[in-house]
């Protein structure tokens, strides 16, 4: 298997290797003839000098070359592509895109919505994929389903522009199974992979361990969530009234939060707004 280069335009600086063989040619010694009555004293041993001079400068040569292509290597940066990738890149795959749509994932943080972020993950996923291989999609929230069975990938992102994200709380094991149920009506001569987008909420995966999974099955998880934005949320509401509401709120995340603003609407209208001190 032949190496790749990071930095290939550099291999061109492989034709300097003629500057090294100038130099060898431009200073190499040139015999001078001289007259001598005799020349059977000394004739062998000029011989051997002549062969070893010729072969120390030859060598010379060779170090001066190598040296020169092993610098010019160095800068273009070789490496050897992932054997076990370029195997897999011939044979045909299928990804199952298992996605959180609960509300959390509307949480926004310093990089932005992370709904935003879990849905361009999953259309670079989608992107990389060959026109032959083929995609299902699962969303997963309060109640999880499967949005799309295996289709093409340029299918799949069509559709998965309609999906937006619910108010309601995460399950990732129920979309587990679901993911399973794909599996099983799954041809069984293509690659698969199981991509999890998720928050990953604690109640949203505290029985993800429940669900079973194929062993060979490559299961991957890309987390959206930010760790130090706020992680609380609504546990109970009872509407009292059409202008009044009882609520609460649970944080979940592991500081305190002793002035954290909120809003209360209901149907577009705000009934309550100020802040709320929360213990972790």
């Amino acid at each position: 298997m032949f190496p790749s280069f990071a930095n290939a335009v550099l291999l061109a600086g492989l034709v300097g290797i003629a500057a090294p063989i100038l130099i060898h040619l431009l200073l190499r010694r040139k015999s001078q003839r001289m007259r001598f009555s005799t020349v059977q004293f000394f004739v062998k041993r000029d011989e051997q000098s002549m062969r070893k001079r010729k072969l120390r400068n030859l060598l010379l040569l060779a170090m001066r070359v190598c040296l020169f292509a092993l610098i010019v290597l160095a800068f273009a940066r070789p490496f050897l592509r992932n054997l076990n990738a370029a195997g897999s890149s011939g044979k045909r795959q299928q990804l199952i895109l298992l996605l959180d749509t609960s509300a959390s994932m509307q949480a926004n943080g310093l990089g932005g919505q992370q709904w935003n972020r879990a849905k361009q993950f999953a259309r670079n996923l989608l992107s990389k994929l060959r026109a032959d291989d083929r995609a299902a999609l699962v969303t997963s929230s309060t109640h999880s389903s499967t949005a799309s069975e295996f289709v093409p990938p340029s299918v799949l992102l069509q559709k998965l522009d309609a999906i937006e994200p619910t108010y309601g709380a995460g399950e990732v094991s129920e979309g587990l199974q679901q993911a399973g149920k794909l599996l099983a009506v799954s041809d069984p001569a293509r690659e698969t992979t199981l991509q999890i987008i998720s928050d990953l909420q604690r109640s949203a995966a505290q029985n993800i361990g429940t669900t079973p999974l194929p062993q060979k099955l490559g299961v991957k998880m890309y987390d959206p969530g930010e760790r130090f934005i706020p992680n609380v949320a609504v546990t109970d509401l009872q509407l009292e009234s059409q202008n009044s509401a009882r609520v609460m709120v649970t944080s979940f995340s592991d500081e305190n939060y002793r002035a954290l603003p909120f809003k209360l609407r209901i149907d577009g209208k705000e009934i309550s707004s100020g802040e709320m001190a929360l213990s972790a």
